[in-house]
């Protein structure tokens, strides 16, 4: 990736690259989850990739993600523009775009496609479409008072190595409107996808303690934390500890890689095991994550919540009916109608399943030509996201010399470590 492509929407962006003019530095792997267009020079490997998962090369042609862009591109979906065309030709024709930009339509299309998404009765879930993490955040904060009666959310609580700054903005800007909030920590997930659910504990019953309601806000499969995702077996205990809270502790799950890490038309076992125990949870779902929609069409991300003992059904949906004019003001019936449309097209679930495979296929690739480094193990099991965060002292070693390999904060984008060439200065860079 040549310097001058670095786009200026990511942070700090124009103060890396004075950096890496003034150094010298020959590469650089972006961040933010970018996902990149593969080369040619990547099928080999990858379909050999798939004979050992015995899956059908054929099944899941690398052709698919490269129908309308060259390799190292940034990857957009070419069936988004399929399915947003077909959109604009009907709206056009009746000559007028469809008008229920704030009413049930909206809210409708958001069921549906949450339903689809996680195999969930829309009957058992309120919706909403926001714009991004931060608007969804503030939404819940506007939310949970009317379960709470009365109520305000005064901690944020985040794995220890958290550096992400959507989570530490939203504490941050809430104490500039006079709000007393706090962060409180709790043990991150670990490298073999394990969770001292003990050292939870701790971080609830100091907040309970002290009379306080807190918002965990979960990444089991999400990596912006310890950068692994949480193994399933701890479900259970998860679920029981947050229901045992349940008076001060709201759960919050940040999705952001809904169907990069599984099927995307699959359920989240954890989801499913809150709703089961009747437990009142925010799920937050970024669809740009899912094919790198930053720009238009508005392709929005939807703030969904399962109720429980604090928020039967009516409750809950009056309580989002509350506030979603003011929090619906960027939201479009275009939007809303691409998204249902989206996920409910087959072409777009093949795009995204042979991504999943490409990941996969980047991970196991990691594991295996990390042999011998001391960081194979980095790249396990429990490692399925687009980007991960790493040891300071790999940074440290990843960035000496004249070649960065590590972007925002202290993550490495593995989406591009599938070309050969890319992956060759990478492991140069760690002496393999």
């Amino acid at each position: 990736m040549n310097i001058n492509d670095i786009p200026w929407g990511i942070p700090a962006s124009k103060e890396k690259q004075a950096l890496l003019n003034k150094e010298k530095i020959e590469n650089i792997y972006l961040g933010q989850g970018l996902m990149f267009v593969p080369p040619v020079e990547a099928e080999r490997d990858y379909n050999k990739y798939l004979i050992w998962q015995q899956l059908e090369p054929s099944d899941y042609p690398l052709d698919l993600i490269r129908a309308k862009w060259k390799a190292g591109d940034f990857y957009n979906s070419a069936t988004l523009d399929t399915v947003w065309n077909e959109i604009q030709k009907e709206q056009f024709s009746k000559g007028f775009r469809t008008p229920e930009a704030f009413g049930d339509f909206i809210k409708k299309q958001s069921n549906e496609t949450f339903e689809k998404l996680y195999q969930i009765d829309a009957n058992e879930v309120a919706t909403m479409q926001v714009d991004n993490l931060m608007q969804a955040l503030r939404s819940v904060q506007k939310i949970v008072p009317n379960l709470m009666n009365g109520r305000t959310i005064d901690n944020v609580i985040l794995p220890k190595k958290y550096k992400y700054s959507g989570h530490t903005d939203f504490v941050q800007s809430s104490k500039d409107i006079g709000l007393d909030i706090k962060i409180a920590e709790i043990p991150e997930i670990g490298i073999d996808g394990s969770q001292d659910i003990e050292g939870i504990r701790q971080t609830f019953e100091q907040v309970r303690d002290e009379g306080w309601l807190g918002i965990m806000i979960d990444q089991e499969h999400n990596n912006n934390a310890s950068g692994f995702d949480r193994d399933e077996a701890y479900n259970h205990e998860l679920a029981s500890l947050l229901h045992e809270f349940k008076d001060s502790i709201i759960y919050f799950g940040d999705n952001a890689y809904k169907g990069l890490k599984e099927d995307i038309l699959e359920p989240y076992p954890l989801m499913q095991l809150l709703v089961y125990k009747g437990i009142t949870a925010f799920h937050y779902t970024s669809f740009s994550k899912i094919g790198n929609y930053r720009w238009t069409p508005s392709f929005k991300n939807i703030l969904a919540s399962t109720p429980g003992d604090l928020a039967h059904t009516e409750k809950l949906r009056w309580a989002f009916n509350k506030i979603q004019r003011s929090e619906w003001i960027w939201a479009t019936a275009d939007g809303a109608i691409l998204m249902k449309e989206l996920v409910n097209s087959i072409d777009f679930q093949w795009e995204v399943r042979v991504l999943n495979q490409y990941l996969k296929y980047i991970r196991q690739g990691l594991e295996e030509w990390l042999q011998g480094t001391g960081l194979e193990a980095l790249f396990g099991k429990w490692t399925n996201g687009i980007f991960r965060c790493v040891p300071p002292e790999v940074t440290k070693k990843l960035n000496s010399g004249k070649k960065q390999a590590i972007t925002v904060w202290d993550r490495i984008n593995i989406w591009p470590l599938g070309d050969p060439e890319t992956r060759k200065f990478f492991l140069e860079s760690l002496g393999k």
